[in-house]
């Protein structure tokens, strides 16, 4: 009966063209979702899309509701992620949190820290419901991060995300993933594609190398012409907090957007890039923006990898990268 009604109203309702009304009714449909997630989460709970012949949530979702494969992913994951967080779940149907809100939330819960989270919401949630989207993603970054500390478990033997470089007796160099995906390129493929796709390979997880993925994005930020931005081709731009990265604080770094990054990731880039420093009084005072200075210059780099072939270390011959 709730349904029919709920249907009658929809095929009746005539949203005018009015900031007011536009925003009562998308509030409302966040509210509608809100429900919507919780029993997709509690469906999921039970595992009754086994009952139709699907495989999971997702697939349910796809065939069901006629969704996109990404969409029907995050409905299935927020869904997971709020079936044991009843103080979000509630604060999202009452209409305190926003979805936006709730998606900033969902997005830095991992399975390892779902428990955690749950221990925490009752005060959490409260100091994050007057807060913007932002602003509730900057304090849940940092949430996060505490979490992953206080978890205190050593690190899982198995890589997430791995790919293996093996070279054969016939000079090929043969790529694999642990879906058991291989590719095996003659010896006559292009050296720079062999470079771009194996070098990074080589590389073991913990060193925090790059993938293929990013090393091919870095060439063609080095090279593409046909948008060189302003005065200069920027990779990423980093805003460091020397004082309170100094002091140890996990938040000192973010991106231009506010994103904040993990002091792990904020290493990788400071260990060989461009630096400027700039002199603030304030948050809106500069004093002075100095030049970009290099850690490394690449001619240096270069010449110090033609004259030495690997490290230098007694009985150490790793390769240049």
């Amino acid at each position: 009966m709730v349904f029919e009604v709920l249907a009658e109203a929809i095929e009746e309702l005539d949203v005018p063209a009015d900031s007011v009304a536009l925003a009562r009714v998308l509030w409302m449909q966040d509210r509608l979702a809100a429900r919507v997630t919780a029993a997709v989460g509690d469906f999921d709970a039970h595992t009754l899309w086994d009952l139709d012949g699907d495989t999971s949530q997702t697939a349910w979702l796809r065939r069901n509701a006629v969704m996109t494969g990404r969409g029907a992913t995050v409905v299935a994951r927020t869904a997971k992620r709020l079936w044991p967080a009843s103080v979000t779940a509630s604060a999202w149907g009452d209409g305190a949190l926003s979805g936006g809100q709730v998606a900033a939330i969902t997005a830095n819960v991992s399975d390892d820290t779902a428990d955690l989270f749950t221990a925490h919401e009752p005060d959490l949630v409260p100091t994050l419901v007057p807060l913007s989207v932002t602003d509730v993603a900057t304090v849940m970054q940092a949430w996060a991060a505490a979490a992953e500390d206080a978890l205190d478990e050593p690190e899982s033997p198995e890589v997430k995300r791995s790919l293996h470089l093996s070279g054969g007796l016939d000079g090929r160099k043969v790529i694999s993933t642990p879906k058991r995906v291989t590719w095996s390129p003659p010896p006559c493929v292009s050296p720079t594609r062999r470079t771009v796709w194996g070098e990074p390979a080589r590389l073991p997880p913990h060193t925090g190398g790059p993938t293929p993925s990013s090393t091919c994005a870095w060439s063609f930020l080095d090279h593409q012409q046909t948008a060189p931005g302003d005065r200069h081709r920027p990779h990423v731009n980093l805003v460091v907090d020397l004082v309170t990265r100094a002091g140890g604080n996990p938040t000192a770094c973010k991106t231009f957007d506010g994103v904040t990054l993990s002091p792990e990731t904020i290493s990788r880039y400071l260990c060989d890039t461009g630096v400027h420093r700039v002199v603030t009084r304030g948050r809106s005072t500069l004093l002075d923006y100095g030049r970009q200075t290099q850690t490394i210059p690449a001619p240096l780099f270069n010449t110090l990898v033609l004259r030495d072939r690997h490290c230098r270390w007694a009985g150490c011959d790793r390769p240049p990268h």
